[in-house]
């Protein structure tokens, strides 16, 4: 797009984002032919090398596709550019429009500006004259007027003004000693007044009004004392807690029984599992010793073999530096004279551009001239197909419509004993159908029954086993209730019997 920059400003950065916007994102929702529209209504010589850019996938593969890439997902990116290669059929015809707007010659004779040609400029000596610095004289220096001198004391214009400062201070001095002119005072506030007594009063009873009464709370009930009837969760959960609670009790009868037995032999095993053990660990102490004074030496001798690997290719690197440094000073030579060439032929190819348009103008009008004949024989044979392809129809319907005036109705019997005759697999006539159906739905309700019969049994087996369940957690309801009065009559026995020390010693 910036190969013709000399044409372009920056100034048209909005108006491409827009536009590349549309072509990328809402081209589908907004329709060529509006794209089109919006794209033809802007300067031929700013939209071309736009058009050109957006609408050619290499160079948008080439130049945007990895930024892409990095900020949006790879699916996205695909889906964008698949977008842009489904409308470059219609582009290229844009492009063309847009070519012939700016190349071709302008047929109401107006003058058009021709492209701006590089053009090497001349490096000249300048010719100024330096100054003769010994001629020159230099300036006369320069002498500022003293500051004016002010005499002391207050000027005149102060001494006035203080005169008159002093005239209206005894001014108001002497207004304001006459007692015509002291500060007043209300009648209504030397009477004797009781408003503290009223402002008291007001306020109890404000606070009286707005005082906060809590209110009375209520007992709560009693709790009700009517034993809760089990459900079926409730008593299978009651059940697997005391299962728990047993299977707990059974592992500490067995763990205090292996703990009752005699452990010597395990103490004698165990002491001498401890001296093998530090006999292990002394000998494991002794062979890291040795690895670790081997390992030193090692690292020692790698250490010098490495520096000496260093020094040899700190040597070939410099000398490669050398190579390269030579290279480098004969690539650098070849590109100026690849550029000088480039130039040069840069130059030639732009002579003769504008007759290759001139003669690409002509090319395409007359191909135009052809197109246009040919669409408009095309169209002549069509219109007159189109009237053959009419009257063939209209024939036709007479012809139907005459054989629909002489149809009879007839009508054809039902035989239920007889099939479709369509050459399927599981053919039966209405007979046999019937027939089928009672047999399927005979056997739908031995199978129910067996189903019936199966969930039964289910039910019996179930409600055994919470029966049985709920046997033994009466059980041991009953247990627990047991062991908790016998604890609570042993805790009254020692509360009554309780030992007093001082009647015991005859105090």
């Amino acid at each position: 797009m910036y190969e013709q920059i000399s044409t372009l400003t920056f100034d048209d950065e909005m108006k491409y984002t827009v536009l590349a916007y549309l072509a990328f994102l809402r081209l589908h929702e907004l329709s060529w032919p509006q794209y089109r529209r919006l794209v033809m209504s802007q300067p031929p010589g700013r939209m071309l090398p736009f058009m050109r850019f957006i609408f050619n996938e290499r160079e948008l593969i080439d130049h945007v596709q990895a930024s892409w890439c990095a900020v949006y997902d790879i699916e996205f990116v695909r889906d964008i550019l698949e977008s842009i290669r489904f409308f470059s059929s219609e582009a290229q015809e844009v492009c063309e429009a847009l070519e012939e707007r700016v190349y071709a010659p302008d047929p109401l004779g107006r003058y058009v500006q021709p492209p701006t040609v590089p053009k090497p400029f001349k490096m000249s000596v300048s010719k100024t004259v330096c100054p003769n610095f010994e001629e020159w004289a230099p300036p006369e220096p320069f002498e500022a007027r003293p500051a004016p001198m002010f005499e002391k004391g207050r000027t005149l214009e102060v001494k006035r003004l203080s005169a008159v400062f002093k005239e209206n201070r005894q001014i108001l001095k002497k207004k304001y000693d006459d007692p015509k002119h002291q500060p007043f005072r209300l009648r209504c506030v030397e009477r004797p007044t009781n408003i503290e007594q009223l402002r008291t009063e007001v306020e109890e009873k404000f606070i009286q009004d707005h005082h906060y009464i809590p209110a009375e709370i209520n007992p709560a009930p009693a709790m009700p004392t009517v034993e809760v009837k089990l459900n079926v969760a409730t008593l299978l959960r009651e059940h697997a807690l005391f299962q728990k609670q047993m299977d707990q009790d059974k592992k500490k009868i067995e763990a205090f029984e292996l703990e009752l037995r005699d452990d010597s032999d395990f103490k004698l095993w165990q002491e001498e599992q401890r001296m093998q053990d530090e006999v292990a660990d002394a000998i494991n102490i002794e062979f890291n010793r040795k690895k670790v004074m081997a390992t030193d030496q090692a690292a020692i001798e790698a250490k010098e073999k490495y520096l000496a690997e260093k020094m040899e290719i700190g040597r070939g690197a410099r000398e490669e530096a050398k190579i390269s440094h030579l290279t480098i000073q004969q690539e650098s030579k070849n590109e100026k004279f690849r550029k000088k060439l480039k130039h040069f032929l840069v130059v030639q190819d732009k002579r003769g551009i504008k007759i290759a348009r001139e003669n690409v103008a002509k090319a395409r009008k007359a191909n135009a001239l052809e197109v246009q004949a040919e669409s408009e024989e095309l169209c002549a044979k069509s219109t007159l197909q189109k009237a053959q392809e009419m009257a063939m129809k209209q024939e036709l319907v007479r012809q139907l419509r005459a054989l629909e005036k002489e149809s009879c109705h007839m009508e054809k019997k039902f035989d239920i004993y007889s099939s479709s005759g369509q050459g399927l697999l599981q053919e039966m006539s209405i007979a046999q159908l019937r027939t089928e159906l009672v047999l399927v739905k005979r056997w739908l309700q031995h199978e129910e029954d067996i189903k019936r019969r199966k969930i039964h049994a289910v039910k019996i087996e179930r409600q055994n086993m919470l029966l049985e369940r709920s046997r033994v957690v009466t059980q041991m309801r009953h247990i627990a209730r047991a062991q908790w009065l016998s604890k609570k009559a042993h805790e009254k026995f020692y509360d009554k019997t309780e030992i007093n020390p001082a009647e015991q010693l005859g105090l």
